[in-house]
């Protein structure tokens, strides 16, 4: 989900089933807490711009083929 912004190296882990993994990404979480909270924040707006954008090209793409 957080593919390829920086979001995912704080929240994203490699292999779930890899507590000491999960630990240590949980501690680097609290460690840069308002880091962290900032960058999801902006990831947040971010994606619902994008969001609505996609829907609006979807429904402009649609709204073409049926005036055809």
């Amino acid at each position: 989900y957080f593919q390829g912004t920086e979001v995912e190296n704080y929240l994203v882990v490699s292999n779930e089933n890899n507590p000491k993994e999960i630990s240590e990404l949980m501690q680097k979480c609290l460690d840069n807490k308002d880091k962290v909270m900032k960058l999801y924040e902006d990831f947040k707006k971010y994606n619902l711009k994008e969001g609505k954008r996609l829907v609006k090209e979807y429904l402009d793409i649609k709204g073409d083929k049926n005036e055809k």
